[in-house]
């Protein structure tokens, strides 16, 4: 069963209680289990092209003709459901429709006669192969930690690595003058790594790291990149690398939403303030990052006001956010909300964008998750979705998720169920990503740390840096050796475990 979803809008119609902050129209997710396509009838030509499909299921035969009975027929149509398979199965003249995303005129499947076309992330519109069928060139290669041309190879053009300018090179997605600090380029036995040079440079020193070593002082640690003794740095301090900080992370300040601060900062990925330092917040600024922020860096007090407690201003709140005079904290689930529900909203800023996001309220509805519902106060979650199979369509309560275990599967009526997956969507007026269960319309199955050369080979559809990705809100659903941070996709980030 293959499955293919769209967003769009729909009116919100009845609600159990206002709230200036609530949404007013319903993301819709179509799950469409397809049925029908396209039958063979006689070849009219005389010399009939002998065909036999691969084991692959690839079809042999030119665009126009499918193999059937070991020759390639031209088909003759009967009208179904349009599927992502290289014919046009609604027989409308086009050929998979619907199935293009992110609008950059190649569908997630390709063409079905070469496996090569399919587009391996399909929600970012600068990332694709080429496309024969349309006369759509590969996407350009460009030093940014992606597979942009889906061949296979990150930040890689032609076999070799992508250009960048003057004498720097491309090292983990960015064009820079290679250092001591970065791999590949550490020092050698004997030497440290001076991080006061700029660059930093390797010099003889005491190596922390060699037999015999003296060990370091209080509140220090043994750097094995620099192989010197350093403080580690509390989230929110100015950092270079991940292994300056506490916490292992060190993010683009962009990411976190912060304005004013230093190009990279240390953070901790949370799922709610209860993640966090007494003087942190749990920012999910709706850039699609979720992490520990020092109160002052985003120019916030912290109050004691649990989720959902009324407020006059920000700084009534622990969470530091106050929205439509209630206490606004961030969550991923339940658990995190102290009895009250994980819920939808959309939140509108003074410059009049919509941002949307889940924190602890009180439930608007009874339904929860894929129950029918009507409206958005319907459900538990705050959050009403429609999913189609052929030409029905049922509206059902959809969820948020910290990782993909968290996701139901959706039952489905006649074919049982159909598996789901926590992942990122853009909901219909909104410009920001939200971290919500979806239903899988693609086969890969891998898991974080197995080798990948497109998202949808991987079970959360992450493929970073050549490895796939789980989704994630703290670093304790990652598997050892990997932590939860958030990976740039496009212009908008995910929360991922990465090395």
């Amino acid at each position: 069963m293959r499955s293919c979803r769209r967003l769009r809008g729909r009116p919100d119609g009845r609600r159990r209680r206002e709230a200036p902050w609530r949404g007013a129209r319903a993301l819709v997710v179509t799950l469409a289990i397809l049925v029908g396509g396209c039958s063979a009838l006689v070849d009219p030509d005389d010399r009939p092209l002998q065909c036999v499909v691969g084991a692959d299921g690839i079809d042999p035969c030119p665009v126009g003709r499918i193999c059937v009975d070991g020759v390639c027929r031209p088909p003759t149509c009967v009208p179904g459901e349009e599927r992502c398979d290289g014919v046009d199965n609604d027989c409308d003249g086009a050929v998979d429709e619907g199935h293009d995303r992110d609008g950059d005129g190649v569908p997630w499947c390709g063409d079905a006669r070469d496996p090569a076309s399919r587009d391996c992330d399909d929600e970012a519109p600068d990332v694709h192969p080429a496309y024969p069928r349309s006369e759509i060139a590969a996407a350009p290669e460009v030093c940014n930690g992606r597979d942009d041309d889906c061949d296979g190879s990150v930040d890689a053009a032609d076999g070799n690595a992508v250009p960048c300018p003057g004498g720097e090179q491309c090292i983990e997605g960015v064009c820079k003058v290679p250092s001591c600090l970065d791999a590949g380029h550490r020092c050698p036995e004997g030497q440290v790594c001076d991080t006061t040079r700029t660059p930093p440079e390797c010099v003889a020193g005491d190596d922390c790291t060699r037999a015999g070593a003296p060990e370091c002082g209080p509140g220090q640690e043994c750097d094995p990149v620099t192989r010197r003794c350093r403080m580690l740095l509390p989230d929110g301090m100015p950092c270079s690398t991940d292994g300056d900080c506490q916490s292992r992370s060190c993010v683009e300040s962009a990411a976190l939403g912060v304005s004013g601060a230093a190009t990279y900062v240390c953070a901790s990925a949370c799922c709610s303030d209860g993640d966090c330092g007494p003087e942190a917040i749990c920012w999910s600024s709706g850039t699609g990052a979720r992490m520990c922020v020092p109160a002052r860096l985003l120019g916030r007090t912290v109050g004691s006001g649990a989720p959902g407690e009324s407020c006059d201003s920000s700084s009534d709140c622990r969470s530091g956010r106050c929205a439509g005079e209630e206490c606004f904290a961030t969550c991923a689930v339940d658990a995190h909300c102290n009895g009250l529900a994980c819920g939808f909203h959309y939140l509108r800023a003074p410059d009049g964008s919509t941002s949307a996001a889940f924190a602890c309220d009180e439930p608007p509805g009874r339904v929860t998750t894929w129950g029918e519902c009507n409206a958005h106060s319907d459900c538990r979650s705050g959050l009403c979705l429609e999913l189609c199979w052929g030409f029905a369509c049922v509206s059902v309560c959809g969820q948020s998720c910290a990782t993909s275990a968290d996701c139901p599967a959706i039952p489905v009526p006649v074919f049982g169920s159909h598996p789901t997956y926590c992942g990122g969507a853009m909901l219909s007026g909104a410009s920001t990503p939200v971290q919500i269960c979806l239903p899988r319309q693609h086969a890969g199955t891998a898991r974080t740390g197995a080798r990948c050369g497109r998202g949808d080979e991987c079970h959360d559809r992450g493929c970073v840096a050549g490895a796939c990705a789980d989704t994630c809100c703290v670093s304790a659903h990652c598997p050892s050796g990997t932590q939860c941070e958030p990976v740039r996709v496009g212009s908008r980030w995910q929360m991922r475990c990465v090395e």
